[in-house]
């Protein structure tokens, strides 16, 4: 893993197959420096080697923080883009082209929209996502914890 500055934003690349590491809420801020073009910019930016050949899909990735298994789940709940996201850390790894992906969901989830988006709006449900993203994460980990307190009593 390389990190590498986007727009004032430091992540984590792979050399090989230009997957991408965001720690804990880098995301959000790409999206709110950059917009959802941004995303596709990055994307761009980031290209595997020309030998690289993508294995089988492992149905557990390692994280590349913290080394905790990551679990997958469907960004903005309803998109086709599924993420990987470390419950331990907060991070949230993307594969190659996923980002590009994510640029379109968004763009066409604007389409769909009846009135025209304020950026006052715009930034506020992207800062509700974020939250809704975040929250998610914490009752997943709470849920983790008591799951593995139920299993082991203490006396």
């Amino acid at each position: 893993m390389i990190p590498r500055d986007f727009i004032g934003v430091t992540v984590d690349t792979c050399l090989q197959c230009a997957g991408i590491f965001f720690d804990e809420g880098e995301v959000n801020e790409i999206r709110a420096r950059g917009g959802n073009v941004a995303f596709q910019e990055l994307d761009e930016l980031i290209q595997p080697t020309p030998e690289y050949f993508a294995l089988e899909e492992n149905k557990y990735r390692k994280c590349p923080s913290c080394v905790a298994t990551m679990r997958r789940y469907r960004y903005m709940y309803s998109s086709p883009v599924f993420l990987d996201s470390c419950e331990s850390c907060g991070g949230i790894w993307v594969e190659n082209g996923e980002l590009t992906k994510m640029k379109e969901y968004l763009e066409g989830q604007k389409l769909t929209k009846t009135a025209p988006l304020s950026p006052e709006r715009d930034e506020a449900v992207a800062t509700l996502d974020a939250i809704a993203i975040e929250q998610h994460a914490k009752a997943d980990r709470a849920h983790r914890i008591a799951r593995f307190l139920s299993f082991h009593p203490w006396s």
